[in-house]
């Protein structure tokens, strides 16, 4: 029986290959890589509105600066990418996320 930690690279290796795999034909970058928030950042339904509403839909001027926060909010929060031009050793895997929360 496989133990945890073989079935989470298990895990993580398909959802790499899946992301960035590339095919015969278009190999992947080699500056690619996946990350992601170790607990996690929390997410309400309502914080992709701007995803399911689409921007300049906003009923009130309101409406659309909030759609226009959560859209940054999100991308800012997807677009980070780590220095990854060094050699990474336990002590330099961990980033800090601050929200504007």
């Amino acid at each position: 029986m496989p133990t945890l930690n073989e079935l989470s690279e298990a895990l993580r290796a398909q959802l790499v290959e899946i992301l960035i795999g590339g095919d015969d034909e278009l190999k992947p970058s080699s500056n690619s890589f996946v990350t992601w928030f170790s607990p996690g950042v929390p997410f309400e339904a309502t914080d992709f509105d701007f995803a399911s509403k689409g921007l300049g839909s906003g009923a009130t001027a309101e409406e659309e600066k909030r759609l226009l926060d959560q859209s940054y909010l999100f991308s800012t929060l997807v677009d980070f990418a780590p220095d990854a031009s060094g050699l990474l050793n336990l002590d330099q895997q961990q980033t800090i996320y601050r929200s504007a929360q």
